[in-house]
Formats: structure tokens, sequence, C-alpha cells
């Protein structure tokens, strides 16, 4: 094959490969798929699975379907060469066979350049030899593949629906690796030792209490004819984040609940708490997990509600407190419509209901 050199992008965490031949393609292309045999049994047993391992599949076989074409083209030109070495040719018979037989390798190059990027910068394919795929290897090895498929599909931003309990885990540990760990280790290893200290304390603790949420919503999508549920916006900031239930696809997909979903602004627990700061922009309050200091104005508590993807969210508001003197009670009032026009301002998109409160006091 060619000794030409083809440089090709594989992804934010894979860099630049230089391959010194077609030849080393074929090869690195056995040891990727060698890599993530660990898949090869869980990917086929559900739909979403096939989701996550379709990118993969899809790359696999565009790379050897260049490299096929690539072969046969390499196969007739050495065909070509053969007859124009045959004797009885005049000169113009063999020099047009020669210059048939001479193969640009350019467009191979730039398809397997194209290719890739396709894959692994656009779609997001992890590649083996990037510190995501070693981490999955290893939580496939002490958990299960099951749950390194998971994560495997968290960390593509494969669009499914994580809120089911057997898939948390996957989603919580890629999460726990991507968000937390990474930043403090700069090793996987020691990523993956961090991850397995706190793995019985903290993972299994969110993921009980989920599936008993799960459960518990189950009944009602089932069993009381329930047709709009509320969802705590001020807990799902705190725990697990409504970036983390975005990439999930939103709470219908993360809860797996297809009827309405009505989101709260945060602001009656905002208020309800101790030792938080009222400003004429927003709340000063604390993390009541980790102690930090968090703020929370119109605008945020709509992106966060407009992130969790609820039906109808509400519109930030203050509580007054009751019971309070008239002059407080006009001046919180003037607020709250104030901050609604904030958020009405913040909303984007028309998917959405924005809902206005005043709540009042005497």
């Amino acid at each position: 094959m060619s000794e030409d050199r083809i440089e090709v992008n594989l992804g934010p965490d894979g860099g630049k490969k230089v391959f010194k031949t077609f030849a080393q393609v074929t090869e690195w292309l056995a040891k990727e798929r060698e890599f993530w045999q660990f898949f090869d049994n869980e990917w086929r047993q559900t739909g979403e699975s096939q989701t996550i391992w379709q990118p993969y599949v899809q790359c696999f076989q565009d790379i050897t379907i260049i490299l096929n074409q690539l072969s046969a083209a390499e196969k007739q030109a050495e065909e070509i060469k053969q007859r124009a070495a045959q004797p009885g040719l005049n000169d113009q018979q063999r020099e047009n066979l020669i210059r048939q037989a001479t193969l640009d390798y350019n467009p191979f190059r730039e398809r397997l350049k194209a290719t890739f990027s396709q894959h692994y910068q656009n779609k997001g394919i992890i590649p083996s030899i990037s510190p995501r795929a070693k981490f999955l290897a290893a939580l496939a090895k002490e958990q299960n593949p099951r749950t390194a498929l998971f994560a495997c599909g968290y960390l593509m931003r494969t669009q499914i629906n994580y809120g089911i309990p057997d898939r948390l885990e996957g989603v919580l540990a890629a999460s726990y690796y991507e968000n937390g760990f990474t930043s403090r280790a700069p090793l996987e290893t020691e990523s993956l030792s961090e991850l397995r200290r706190h793995w019985q304390d903290e993972f299994q603790t969110i993921h009980d209490a989920i599936s008993k949420a799960t459960q518990t919503q189950s009944d009602l999508n089932t069993e009381t004819g329930a047709q709009i549920i509320l969802s705590n916006t001020y807990h799902l900031h705190l725990q697990p984040g409504e970036g983390l239930v975005k990439k999930a696809g939103g709470l219908h997909k993360f809860m797996a609940w297809d009827k309405p979903i009505l989101t709260d602004s945060g602001g009656f627990q905002v208020f309800s708490l101790p030792n938080k700061r009222i400003t004429e922009n927003g709340v000063f309050f604390k993390h009541e997990i980790s102690g930090e200091e968090i703020y929370l104005d119109p605008a945020s508590a709509t992106r966060i509600q407009q992130d969790l993807g609820a039906d109808i969210i509400m519109a930030f508001d203050e509580c007054i407190p009751y019971p309070c003197d008239k002059t407080y009670a006009e001046q919180s009032t003037k607020k709250t419509i104030r901050w609604l026009k904030e958020c009405q301002n913040a909303m984007t998109g028309n998917s959405q209901a924005l809902f206005g409160i005043v709540q009042g006091s005497v």
C-alpha cells in the first residue's frame, strides 16, 4: 500500500492520529474492535443499547468499506501493470495501461479523514486510546458491561431514556467521572480509585432513592390515573442537577413519564431556608449538602426549569412571610411582578408555558 501519511481526528480526548500507511489503519481498526469486545453481548439486548453502540458499528463499517475499496483498486492496478508488461504492445498501448495503473491514493486518504471526523469528532465516538475508554473498560470489569454501556451512552450524549433504575448506575458513574473526579485527579486511574471509594456511600443512596421514586411514579401512571405531576426545581438543581437531567433527555425521559410535568420555581424552598440573603435581584442561600453559596434569580430559575424540560414552569417569586406589615407586602408584590417580567424575558423557545405567581400576605 501507499506510504503516504494519513492524519485523522479522533475527537476532543483522542487528538490527532497519524497513520504512515493504509495498512496501519487496518491494524488500528482490528485493535479498536478488539478493545470494545466487552460490549459484544450487551449491546444487542435492547433498542436503547443498540442506539448507543450503532455509531461504533457504523464507523467501523464505513472505514472497512474504504479500505476494501482501496484494496480492490490496488488489485486492479496491479493487474493492469501486469498487462502493460506483456509483449506485443506498442508504445501507445503500453503508455495508456501504465497511466491506468497509476493509482491516486488521495481520494481514499480524504475519505478516511472525513469518516474519522464524522464519527469521532461530530458523533462523539470514544477512541480506545482515550481516558474515557479506559474508564469504561474498568467500569465494565468492576461493575458489569451493562453499566459501562449506559455510561458510554451518557458520555456520548446519546438521547435515550436513562430514567430506569438499572441504567442510572452507568449515568451516575459517568457523571462522577466526567464532572467531578477528572477535575481533581489528573489520571483516569486516580479518578477510578476515587469513584470506588465513594461508590457505596454516595451512589447507592441515590440509586435507592431514585428506584423508589421510579416505582412510585409507575404506580401514579398506571394505577391512580394521575394526569400531571409536579417536580421540585430546588431539589433537582441540588441533586442530580439540571445538566444531567437535560443530557438524559429531560424529565419526561428521565422519569419515564409521558404526561404533563409542572415544575415549581424553587422559590418556596429557598425562602423557607435559614440564613438566606434576599436582594432586589435574587436570593443567596447555602447548599444544604455541600454548604457552598448558591445564587438564584428569575433568569436562572427559568433556565433551570427549561433545562429540566417541564411543560409548565413557574415564575420565580418572593414568598412573603406571615405575618408581615403592609409596606413589606406591597414592596414584595411589586418585586414579584418585576421578577415575572424578567422570567418572561429569559424564556427561550415556545414549547413550555410560563405560569405567574403572586403569594401575598397579611
